[in-house]
């Protein structure tokens, strides 16, 4: 098992409940921020190996999540999936790794997440 987590960034706790299991069942422990707040001070104090990242949060916009984590050194190596709303637009979608688009299905996700970090 891997000490560098993989960090979900999910406010909505029915979405959060759908990806903690997708997820759980790799060899990475798991983060939750239900905030993205929350978030950016997690990705203060560790370099997970991987963010998962709703594009929709209520209290600031994912891409300044994406910004920090690409502007940020230290998580140079710190690979980004973004969730988003099939009609969505997704600010600075291009800095990040992947984009799934809702509902998730696992197959797609757990592919990604292994192309990412096992690939």
């Amino acid at each position: 098992m891997s000490d560098s987590p993989i960090l979900i960034v999910e406010e909505n706790a029915a979405q959060l409940a759908v990806l903690l299991p997708m997820v759980g069942g790799t060899s990475y422990p798991v983060r939750c921020a239900m905030t993205g707040s929350y978030a950016l001070e997690t990705l203060r104090t560790s370099t997970p190996v991987l963010v998962i990242c709703d594009s929709v949060l209520s209290d600031m916009s994912s891409s300044q999540i994406v910004r920090h984590i690409r502007q940020d050194e230290r998580l140079s190596d710190t690979k980004l999936i973004i969730i988003a709303e099939a009609s969505g637009n997704v600010p600075d979608s291009e800095l990040a790794d992947c984009i799934l688009i809702k509902p998730i299905r696992k197959l797609d996700l757990l592919k990604a997440i292994g192309a990412m970090l096992e690939g």
